[in-house]
């Protein structure tokens, strides 16, 4: 993945992720920044870190690797891919690099973190 070097990197990231992850053509892409211990708290996780970073959060169609309880027989009965509506990736802005994605069914709140920056929604289907 390419480095971010600027806000104006984010967007390009994104579609870049979206589309690996089969969602060409994302619903909404919005970002906020804040420090990464901020950011990954917006989804359940605690990384004790106070570096600057942006949280991108992206709403769409994507797939995803379906993931297996560790152990015991795997469920044959199970599709090993599966369909996910949100992705969410952290990027520490001083070195440009992603430190933190996931993904699944809910939307973080970004505003709990500052200003949302909406970067790209598309526009609705007639």
């Amino acid at each position: 993945m390419p480095l971010v070097q600027s806000e104006a990197d984010l967007l390009p990231l994104a579609r870049e992720v979206a589309a690996r992850a089969g969602g060409s053509d994302p619903e909404l892409v919005q970002h906020v920044r804040g420090t990464r211990e901020e950011l990954t708290t917006l989804r359940g996780s605690i990384v004790h870190s106070d570096e600057p970073s942006y949280m991108i959060a992206m709403r769409g169609t994507f797939v995803r690797r379906r993931p297996f309880p560790p152990g015991g027989e795997r469920d044959q009965t199970r599709a090993d891919m599966e369909s996910i509506s949100v992705k969410v990736l952290v990027v520490e802005i001083k070195t440009g690099r992603v430190t933190d994605s996931g993904s699944g069914g809910e939307y973080p709140d970004l505003a709990k973190v500052g200003s949302v920056v909406t970067d790209y929604q598309r526009a609705p289907k007639e």
